[in-house]
């Protein structure tokens, strides 16, 4: 399959066809693998990661663009020698009457619940970083439940705290939005701030938002570009601080605020037109028919 898409990319550079790799995260070199914290010094787990990355690092060699999720994959494609822009992750517009419906039909947050959300199977160290704040909490509070959904591993914690624990699979986007919806506050912890994480998104941030919910986030860069500290979400840098973050969104109707700042802030900010995208891809091809006349 991937000689496949080698010959794909050789027939457009000969025909003068434009190819561009979309990157939504730090992958596209084998040199970023020492920051994949997550992989625990696990040689198999190296080994698999290895291998993808030889794949898209070979891909990244033969195209003519990159195109990043985050200013920071750009630079970095910058620095290795490929032509790069960024189009950050945004509301799409086809979206906007179920964000609306959600965001109308919210309540005022009767559960303590925090939801974390775990798209890949790499994110088990992320949540670790925090559970002694979330253990201290569930002992200080036996009203505090902890909503998990994706992938994500047992461990001491889950096991102890399994009756205020509740787990979901990833479904439809819109059940994704509708449990998005029964928390009070979203958290999103990263266990080693590197290029790697900052590289990251804002996406957890941004559909959170969507629907009335605040976020509290571990400083990363797109976070710290996005989020209004103590206005529209939270941003704590050290344990302490993710407890107090913690204590004042559980704390009476405080998140039902933050979470109203943050969804006026992205749909004021983050909503993207239909034809944005689009456009930025034409500006990439009449470039590109400049550069091979």
């Amino acid at each position: 399959m991937y000689d496949e898409l080698l010959a794909i990319l050789h027939n457009a550079k000969k025909n003068r066809i434009p190819t561009i790799l979309d990157v939504d995260d730090l992958i596209f070199h084998s040199d970023f693998i020492e920051g994949f914290y997550f992989l625990d010094d696990n040689p198999k787990k190296i080994l698999e990661y290895k291998s993808l990355l030889y794949n898209i690092e070979n891909t990244f060699h033969n195209v003519d663009y990159l195109l990043g999720s985050t200013p920071c994959i750009a630079s970095l494609a910058e620095q290795y020698g490929k032509t790069s822009l960024f189009f950050r992750n945004c509301l799409l517009q086809k979206h906007l009457k179920l964000y609306g419906k959600l965001y109308m039909n919210r309540h005022m947050f009767s559960k303590k619940r925090i939801g974390y959300f775990a798209g890949s199977n790499t994110h088990d160290d992320d949540l670790a970083y925090i559970l002694p704040v979330l253990e201290d909490l569930f002992e200080r509070d036996s009203e505090v439940e902890l909503l998990l959904m994706g992938f994500l591993e047992e461990n001491d914690f889950t096991q102890k705290y399994s009756r205020r624990i509740i787990k979901q699979p990833f479904g439809s986007y819109e059940d994704y939005l509708n449990e998005l919806c029964s928390c009070k506050v979203i958290v999103a912890p990263i266990a080693k701030i590197n290029n790697f994480s900052n590289a990251k998104s804002n996406v957890k941030y941004i559909e959170a938002a969507a629907v009335g919910v605040p976020v509290i986030s571990s400083p990363t860069a797109e976070m710290i570009f996005s989020i209004d500290h103590n206005t529209t979400g939270w941003l704590p840098s050290t344990l302490e601080e993710w407890a107090q973050s913690l204590d004042m969104a559980l704390s009476g109707d405080f998140a039902h605020y933050v979470g109203e700042c943050a969804n006026h802030h992205v749909m004021k900010k983050f909503v993207c037109a239909e034809d944005q995208f689009k456009n930025v891809l034409q500006a990439i091809v009449e470039s590109h028919k400049d550069k091979t006349k």
